[in-house]
């Protein structure tokens, strides 16, 4: 596994679904974001409050193990962990 690259990165170099990076990892275009079973979510670095902003930003789509690939670095204690991608991605896939 290709640990310290951000979640984002590593799905957009395999073309994982339609995931698109849109702010280039700046945390705000949630065109990133993913989810976590339950039980692997504690093992990822704790949230930002800026972060936790723009997933509720994205009706709809928040689940309990929602998070933004851009925030978060390949570590060796999530090897095996599975990553989902909402319904929508892209670009206008959520606005206010």
């Amino acid at each position: 596994m290709s640990t310290g690259i951000f979640v984002m990165s590593f799905c957009l170099a395999k073309l994982v679904g339609s995931l698109i990076g849109f702010c280039y990892a700046s945390n705000w275009c949630r065109t990133c974001h993913v989810y976590f079973k339950p039980e692997d979510y504690d093992k990822l670095p704790v949230i930002s409050s800026e972060e936790l902003y723009h997933i509720k930003r994205d009706p709809g789509q928040v689940i309990g193990s929602s998070r933004l690939g851009c925030q978060i670095r390949l570590a060796k204690n999530m090897e095996g962990m599975e990553v989902r991608l909402p319904e929508r991605t892209g670009p206008g896939w959520s606005e206010e």
